[in-house]
């Protein structure tokens, strides 16, 4: 394997201000890859390849700005459905030079996605529309209260029922 380096990598991710922003961590889509410099981009294929995450495996990236952790995260539905499940996630540790593989596909709780727009550039297909999801959700008062229960598809339709 001739994988990148975890201070090669945090050296190129420091000016990603991209997608949707939890504490040190970044969510975007993939079709954010042509929106950062080529060295960058190609950072991120290398290191799938590296690791053997096939490039339709995975729809989203989350990136640690501190620790050179990173995950490709896999959500199918992400372009048709509201709130659209993780189905496969693969933990990379640039650190330790690992791979974890997490399947949520048989789970009955799976981490869902809110503010889907936050997570693709303007120019993306489908951005107006997740827009528009994220303004009724937010006109019906769903993302009032602590945000870090709806995370998940059990919790979320809890929510949706009692609204």
């Amino acid at each position: 394997m001739n994988s990148v380096h975890s201070d090669q990598y945090l050296s190129k991710i420091q000016k990603i201000q991209i997608g949707k922003r939890i504490g040190y961590e970044y969510y975007f889509h993939k079709s954010y890859l042509s929106h950062l410099e080529s060295e960058t981009a190609e950072t991120f294929s290398k290191i799938a390849g590296d690791f053997s995450i096939p490039h339709d495996n995975w729809n989203i990236l989350k990136i640690h700005k501190k620790i050179a952790r990173l995950s490709y995260l896999f959500y199918p539905g992400f372009d048709k459905e509201p709130y659209p499940e993780l189905v496969k996630s693969h933990f990379v540790d640039l650190l330790k030079k690992s791979c974890k593989i997490l399947d949520y596909s048989q789970s009955s709780n799976p981490p869902i996605l809110h503010r889907k727009e936050l997570f693709v550039p303007e120019d993306y297909l489908h951005y107006r529309e997740f827009e528009q999801i994220t303004g009724e959700a937010e006109k019906n008062g769903l993302y009032s209260g602590d945000n870090r229960k709806i995370g998940y598809k059990k919790q979320w339709m809890e929510l949706l029922s009692a609204k």
